[in-house]
């Protein structure tokens, strides 16, 4: 399953702006649509599960004006709906895996999806608390050894040259915890005052044992954003393989747009032997790999180099 991300439909008739509502600063009015699509595992289109449509009323702030607010009560609600409804139409027997972009790094979506016992990747956006030393999840991340490096063929958009871009993978386990609107009793007081209504997060909001992959491009040329992605998800995330097989699954390919710049992997990597595959080339070769079946490795394995955590490698 893959919620995508919302689209926002302007009007550009006066007189058609009846029923519409505001979509953005610049005065625009139109209305939200937010699509569900279902594919197959290779990724080839099936259909449509869910749509969704809406305006934002005329003093609505959008995204963050209302923190304290239950799920219920915000836009981001649209996910749980999704995911809600398209457990509904597919059988049981079917494995379903949940494909979303930053908009989905919502920690009752997160709940909803475990306790369905749905798989996920997920566009990781904020640095949550953890159990553990570390404490957020930036901080487990810097901590974690590189265990692999990889190179990518970026596509040109938006501005952006086509280039080939070097990425570094490392992966961690974290349990996530609740925020702090947990404790202050944001859904029972939803729930209060809404007795008729079935809660959208309709599970207990405990901590969450998930798997991180953070993939960061090294030497960004300059001029150019580079390429930083934090994966959440329930897939193994055990070993190298298990990494790139995430990547895979959401499509880290150069095509995914809203990346942030990042800093961390400016220094201590020029010894790092890159190989350059391009995106198809290489799904093909993780493949082969995954299934056993196949012995060249197109990218390389640093699991067992013995490094300084400030200057870390990837060797040859």
């Amino acid at each position: 399953m893959r919620p995508g991300p919302v689209n926002r439909i302007h009007s550009t008739r006066k007189a058609a702006d009846r029923g519409l509502g505001p979509t953005c600063s610049g005065g625009k009015r139109g209305f939200f649509l937010h699509t569900t699509l279902a594919t197959t595992e290779e990724g080839v289109p099936v259909g449509l599960l869910n749509q969704q449509m809406w305006t934002r009323p005329e003093q609505a702030k959008g995204k963050g004006s209302r923190p304290q607010a239950a799920i219920e009560e915000k836009e981001s609600a649209r996910w749980l709906r999704s995911v809600h409804t398209s457990a509904r139409l597919l059988p049981e027997e079917v494995r379903k895996i949940v494909i979303a972009d930053r908009e989905a790094d919502i920690y009752e979506l997160l709940s909803v999806l475990m306790h369905k016992r749905h798989d996920f990747v997920l566009r990781g956006t904020h640095n949550r608390v953890i159990e553990g030393e570390a404490g957020r999840l930036s901080t487990a991340l810097e901590n974690a050894p590189v265990n692999g490096c990889t190179t990518m063929r970026v596509r040109a958009a938006d501005g952006r040259g086509a280039r080939t871009a070097r990425l570094l993978v490392r992966a961690v386990r974290v349990t996530l915890e609740p925020g702090t609107w947990v404790r202050q009793g944001v859904r029972e007081r939803w729930q209060a005052e809404h007795p008729e209504q079935e809660p959208l997060a309709r599970y207990p909001l405990e901590p969450l044992s998930l798997g991180v992959v953070e993939v960061i491009e090294h030497a960004v040329p300059e001029g150019e954003q580079g390429l930083h992605w934090r994966l959440l998800t329930s897939l193994p995330v055990d070993s190298l393989e298990d990494g790139y097989m995430v990547m895979d699954t959401i499509g880290c390919d150069g095509s995914l747009s809203d990346s942030t710049t990042s800093s961390r992997a400016d220094a201590g990597w020029s010894a790092c032997n890159w190989n350059s595959t391009s995106g198809s080339s290489r799904r093909r070769s993780r493949t082969a790999l995954w299934r056993g079946i196949g012995s060249k490795r197109t990218l390389r394995d640093t699991s067992n180099a013995s490094v300084s955590p400030h200057h870390r490698h990837c060797m040859g």
